[in-house]
């Protein structure tokens, strides 16, 4: 669905437009990993692994802390806009007015706990529930959208839509949660610090690495016109399915490779490591292959020929697809070690 939707959009919308649409879930997409929300997200696929009474109580502590983020963030967010929005301050130029920017604090303050549900459902086994629930809400995120942009033809509106749609999954979300009698908001002491020290380095080496792998984009913001940034991000073309697939296999091997080393079977670990690579190799390399081959027609087919020069960047970005073959810190993540993964960065 997120690659669906752009091809509508540049069909749409004009160049600028576009460009402001991409900056916008530029910043939308990678706020919550800068903002040291990722390694709560990715802790629940190692408390999964544990004893059941240290796995419920991280998961509590976990759902209850990313609720308190998601609150300060709208909370410091929102003053934020309001103090700056009286200045001259560069930053607010990024967006033709305020009401991009506060809804900019809401997007990324929902998306934190809105993938609790599904993550802990798919940490604990329950794949196949959690990817049609996921499957779901982004067809329903894609078509809202999508009809917005063919009525009102504006950004700013089909941002309005995203924000509405991840709200109403925060709220359904909610609601399963109490239905199944899972929603419990609750920090014991020993689970809390379990699960901070954890988290803390993970969500820095994570944010350090999304900083490193999108400094070209947050600088070009400042520097290209929306409509030049939009040539130079469709060029950076994600190829979704391929995203789903290689965190899917680390979300599932992650789980099983705790569980092999709580038992001391860290041969069977590093068999499961060997395979995931295997299986991301099988799909990844033909992947980045066709697109650096082939990447004019795609850029043509999918954008059309306003966008030229996106060929040239997506010969150059294919290559970033072949890094993901490599879990590098799922052997970490099994043991617990997120200390490890930040030193490494």
């Amino acid at each position: 669905m997120n690659l669906f939707l752009p091809l509508i959009l540049v069909r749409l919308l004009s160049p600028d437009q576009v460009g402001i649409y991409k900056i916008f879930f530029l910043y939308c997409s990678t706020a919550p990993w800068i903002l040291m929300a990722a390694g709560l997200g990715n802790g629940l696929y190692y408390w999964a692994g544990q004893n059941p009474e240290l796995k419920t109580k991280a998961f509590r502590a976990t759902m209850t802390l990313q609720s308190l983020w998601s609150l300060l963030i709208i909370l410091i967010g929102l003053i934020s806009v309001l103090i700056l929005s009286n200045t001259q301050n560069s930053l607010f130029n990024l967006f033709p007015n305020q009401n991009y920017w506060l809804l900019l604090v809401f997007g990324i303050a929902l998306s934190i706990p809105g993938q609790f549900l599904e993550e802990s459902q798919i940490a604990s086994g329950r794949t196949k529930w959690a990817a049609w629930y996921s499957a779901g809400w982004e067809a329903i995120k894609t078509l809202s959208m999508m009809a917005t942009a063919l009525h009102f033809r504006t950004s700013e509106s089909i941002v309005i839509a995203f924000v509405l749609v991840v709200l109403g999954k925060v709220l359904t979300s909610l609601f399963i949660l109490i239905a199944k009698k899972e929603l419990h908001f609750e920090l014991e002491k020993e689970a809390t610090t379990k699960v901070l020290k954890y988290a803390i380095p993970a969500s820095a080496a994570a944010g350090f690495l999304v900083v490193i792998n999108y400094c070209d984009q947050f600088i070009l913001t400042h520097f290209l016109s929306a409509a030049d940034f939009a040539i130079y991000s469709l060029g950076c073309l994600s190829v979704p399915p391929l995203l789903i697939f290689e965190q899917s296999v680390n979300k599932v091997l992650v789980p099983q490779m705790a569980h092999e080393i709580s038992n001391n079977h860290k041969a069977n670990a590093l068999k499961r490591l060997r395979l995931a690579m295997v299986d991301l190799g099988l799909w990844l390399i033909p992947a980045a292959m066709g697109l650096l081959f082939f990447a004019g027609p795609i850029t043509r087919m999918l954008f059309t020929n306003k966008y030229p020069m996106a060929e040239n960047y997506l010969q150059i970005y294919a290559f970033s697809y072949l890094v993901f073959i490599f879990p590098f810190d799922a052997w970490a993540r099994s043991h617990g070690r997120s200390m490890w993964i930040l030193k490494t960065m």
